[in-house]
């Protein structure tokens, strides 16, 4: 298995829209609306992380499940995902709507 890492760089300037789901203890960092074409999981320090491409490699969301105190940076970090051109900033927040037990 080879030690080298890759690293994702986000090719969209658009800020992204952060999904939080405070029950499931995630965040989803979306960077667009493409089809996910693969997903690469990463693990670190008791969560899991996913970095979600499109068809052509670039990204459209990063995720980790498992920590409720996660910062933006050390998410970044652990995917192994560059934002450099996006002022992170500028993202929307958004809670995710658990549905409605009947």
């Amino acid at each position: 298995m080879s030690s080298e890492t890759h690293v994702f760089f986000v090719k969209s300037r658009t800020p992204p829209v952060i999904e939080l789901d405070s029950e499931a203890q995630a965040i989803y960092v979306r960077f667009g609306r493409a089809k996910v074409a693969k997903t690469i999981g990463r693990q670190s320090h008791g969560m899991i992380c996913a970095v979600d491409l499109d068809g052509a490699g670039n990204v459209v969301g990063i995720e980790a499940v498992g920590n409720a105190g996660m910062r933006l940076d050390k998410l970044f970090e652990v995917t192994n995902v560059s934002s450099r051109n996006i002022d992170l900033s500028k993202a929307t927040i958004r809670p995710t709507v658990a549905p409605c037990a009947a």
